[in-house]
């Protein structure tokens, strides 16, 4: 006889062509596959000779004889080729090999003797797809399962990464359990609307690059024309609206500038501050905090007592007598911005009702 265990929950992040998405019966809907078919080449090749002391992110190359896009890995020895796969001319990701690679970067340097080590050769293409749910009973879908971003804007990285920022801390206190089980319930309802809503902006870029790449006045006046938000408010500027935040407020005061759009709302990105020399973004290290204002000590006196790292915040967007309680995943679970009666008595409240723990019921 051979023994089964049975997973308490499975996190999916197989991509975008998601087989426990399939198995689940998971639709998608969005613009579907974007444009031609693209090998990515990483490679290994010391090309700061041709630099020549510059930098940059993503460089344009534009010689017929190896157009692509350059990718920094480390600026210096490691980089990745985007260049096109014309399929329907003919050609197949396995006609890239090693030989064809090293070629192409070569002429893509302009430099006919430069020393290439091909590390990896992968087929893609660009693609736009939203999953109809992001979890299903006991199964959780994040990253390229939940959602394929067009690549305009960077955005899909770091979407991906913050479905698993946010779920994490939610598994780990279920499974400790130190959460009832419903604050799972706030991944779908978080993440969802945000990736929706990046889905979005990256569409919006891909018409016209220069709504995302331009700079100045004409282009912030095309970029509020064709309802393009500035790229770090589409990183980190979004908020959370879920049983998991305290009277939350979703709406973004800014879609230009993320400092606006920071504010400490509940549901908000908690915004930086120095304490001490330390960022109150270093201060949540990944744990339940509470911020106070300067006036704050009985905030500070009671946190212990529910088992918080509280710290003293002289910022504009804390009141001094005021607190902000921050999840792990640095988003604010809560505001106030005057004293309670009974700090210690709110603040267990307050976890409780965001960690969806089952409410006593006194014996009679």
């Amino acid at each position: 006889m051979v023994a089964t265990r049975c997973a308490a929950r499975v996190v999916a992040a197989d991509g975008t062509h998601s087989a426990v998405r399939a198995a689940l019966g998971v639709g998608t809907s969005g613009a579907g596959d974007l444009g031609k078919s693209k090998i990515n080449i990483l490679f290994r090749a010391d090309l700061r000779p041709h630099l020549r002391g510059m930098s940059f992110g993503t460089c344009t190359i534009t010689t017929p004889e190896a157009p692509g896009l350059l990718v920094t890995v480390d600026g210096a020895t490691t980089w990745v080729f985007h260049v096109t796969c014309d399929v329907d001319g003919g050609e197949h990701p396995e006609d890239f090999t090693d030989e064809r690679c090293v070629a192409v970067v070569r002429a893509a340097v302009g430099d006919p003797d430069l020393d290439v080590e091909v590390r990896s050769v992968l087929p893609w293409r660009p693609r736009s797809a939203l999953a109809d749910r992001f979890a299903v009973g006991r199964v959780f879908l994040v990253g390229d399962a939940a959602h394929t971003v067009a690549p305009l804007g960077a955005f899909g990285l770091n979407t991906g990464v913050a479905d698993a920022h946010n779920l994490a801390w939610k598994l780990a206190a279920v499974h400790h359990g130190e959460a009832g089980a419903g604050l799972l319930d706030s991944y779908a309802q978080e993440r969802e609307p945000v990736a929706a809503a990046t889905l979005d902006q990256a569409m919006r870029r891909l018409a016209d690059p220069a709504l995302h790449w331009g700079r100045g006045p004409e282009a912030d006046a095309a970029r509020a024309g064709a309802g393009v938000w500035a790229a770090p408010v589409v990183h980190l500027g979004q908020r959370y609206d879920s049983a998991a935040v305290v009277d939350p407020r979703p709406e973004l005061p800014s879609t230009v500038d993320l400092v606006a759009a920071l504010d400490g709302s509940p549901g908000s990105r908690v915004p930086h501050a120095w304490v001490d020399g330390v960022s109150t973004l270093d201060l949540v290290a990944s744990r339940w905090t509470l911020l106070v204002g300067a006036a704050g000590d009985r905030w500070l006196a009671d946190a212990a007592h529910v088992g918080l790292p509280a710290h003293r915040v002289c910022a504009p967007w804390l009141s001094d007598d005021g607190a902000l309680l921050v999840r792990p995943d640095a988003i604010v679970a809560m505001r106030v911005t005057a004293p309670v009666p009974d700090p210690a008595r709110f603040l267990a409240d307050v976890l409780d009702q965001v960690l969806a723990r089952p409410v006593a019921v006194p014996s009679t």
